[in-house]
């Protein structure tokens, strides 16, 4: 899978007027419901429609308006999005994300998340439960299933002979412990998660559930990963691979998206 996806900002030369009305319609933005469903990953998300339905009163009722136009760049999708006001001020939000298939349902998936994705960007909407790699995602350990105990082996007891008191030796300095990883990676910025984000919805994975399956292979989350090791999993995920893993993993009832 190609990777990244790329998001670039214009605006006006003033954006005064825009900025009070868009104040206004954010704070009476809610959060837009999961109201779709991926059986295979029992994942939920929020559609596009549902987006729209979170902030086209607040928008329209401070003059405000979104236009998006689609094109495409080889087996990438670029959607073009304005915020417009009523003033004429204008920001615009230019996203580039690749296509999983190279065919026209690959294209309009790509189209949807591409849109969804800029809107939610573009005037301030978090879906219900999105994921913010947070101390509330963290996912929690896996719990480990109890073993049958086993009756110790009986044994005779060593007889050992008694060592001659000696002078104390010194205790040998205790070991460095070694340099730990970062628990959030420095590339991993706020456009990069987003674009991590929406390309494993793709492939059918909320952030959360991604979470507790890395840690069930002992990975660490992919805000801990440098960008060539996520572009590797994101390329890793869909394989065939990858499809025995996955599915030991959804078998597992205690691995339950959060």
């Amino acid at each position: 899978m190609e990777s990244v996806m790329t998001e670039t900002f214009k605006t006006s030369p003033e954006v005064a007027e825009l900025a009070g009305a868009l104040a206004k319609a954010q704070s009476a933005i809610v959060n837009a419901r999961e109201d779709s469903k991926n059986p295979h990953f029992r994942a939920s998300y929020a559609s596009l429609t549902a987006c729209w339905d979170a902030c086209r009163e607040p928008l329209t009722t401070n003059g405000l308006a979104v236009v998006q136009g689609l094109a495409t760049e080889g087996r990438h999708v670029v959607c073009t999005s304005r915020l417009l006001h009523a003033s004429g001020q204008w920001i615009e939000s230019v996203l580039r994300l690749p296509a999983k298939k190279d065919d026209a349902q690959g294209v309009g998936s790509a189209a949807t998340y591409a849109r969804r994705y800029a809107l939610c960007g573009l005037v301030g909407i978090a879906p219900d439960g999105d994921d913010d790699d947070g101390n509330s995602a963290r996912p929690s350990a896996p719990r480990s299933r109890p073993q049958p105990k086993q009756a110790p082996a009986h044994r005779e007891p060593k007889q050992t002979a008694r060592k001659a008191p000696t002078e104390q030796t010194a205790k040998p300095a205790p070991k460095a412990a070694p340099p730990t990883k970062p628990e959030h990676d420095p590339s991993f910025t706020t456009s990069e998660r987003r674009a991590f984000m929406a390309q494993i919805e793709q492939l059918g994975w909320k952030y959360a559930e991604l979470c507790r399956f890395l840690e069930s292979v002992a990975k660490p989350r992919p805000s801990a990963m440098d960008s060539d090791t996520r572009r590797k999993l994101l390329a890793w995920l869909p394989s065939e691979a990858a499809r025995p893993v996955v599915a030991e993993f959804l078998r597992d009832d205690d691995n339950r998206p959060l």
